[in-house]
């Protein structure tokens, strides 16, 4: 008897093909029709994808998102957020958001998140809406990002520089049942270009 074994790729990947949302961006957020991810300067405050998962433990889903960091790898966050994120504030410290980028001074990762509602004070200093993951390599210019939701178990994200898995976060409790798009913000000459469909990563380890 043959049995197939099933790999990453035989996985959807739930967030593909990664389209940009333009009902859900904020004002300063400008799509070229042209180059429509190809993503530049949009003053901190995010654009969501189209395509969403529900953070649901033990269903099997996975939605796995990447981008090239072309310029300003400081301002150039990525994340998720729900369909309520506040777009006026960058990723994490408004509410139903969290955003990820690479602190300039440490040269470290850091991940700002606040998927309740909340205010941007109680954002920035309650530890556990936001964490910082200082022990962890940033990226910076050239460097291809990456973020997965995987809901094979317990929901975890994973986060990925360049194809090697860097850190990982269970997800909590109360963002169980949400529906979470991909987010992206920039600022500071950030330019971004975003991959439409990439390959779910092989070695991810949960």
């Amino acid at each position: 008897m043959c049995v197939m074994k099933i790999t990453q790729q035989d996985i959807p990947n739930a967030f593909a093909p990664l389209e940009l949302d333009l009902l859900h961006k904020g004002a300063a957020v400008t799509i070229d029709p042209a180059h429509p991810l190809l993503l530049s300067e949009t003053d901190n405050q995010p654009v969501l994808g189209m395509r969403g998962m529900e953070v649901r433990e033990g269903s099997g889903q996975k939605g796995f998102f990447e981008v090239r960091c072309i310029s300003g790898y400081e301002p150039i966050t990525i994340g998720m957020a729900t369909h309520d994120v506040d777009v006026t504030q960058t990723l994490g410290f408004g509410h139903d958001g969290f955003g990820w980028w690479s602190d300039d001074d440490s040269g470290k990762l850091v991940i700002h998140h606040s998927l309740r509602r909340v205010s941007p004070d109680e954002g920035r200093d309650h530890p556990s809406l936001n964490q910082g993951f200082v022990d962890t390599p940033g990226f910076t210019e050239g460097d291809v990002i990456g973020l997965m939701l995987d809901c094979s178990g317990t929901p975890t994200l994973l986060f990925f520089v360049n194809g090697a898995q860097v850190q990982q976060m269970v997800m909590t409790q109360q963002v169980q049942g949400k529906m979470l798009f991909p987010a992206f913000a920039l600022s500071g000459g950030g330019k971004i270009d975003i991959s439409p469909n990439p390959d779910l990563p092989a070695d991810a380890a949960v």
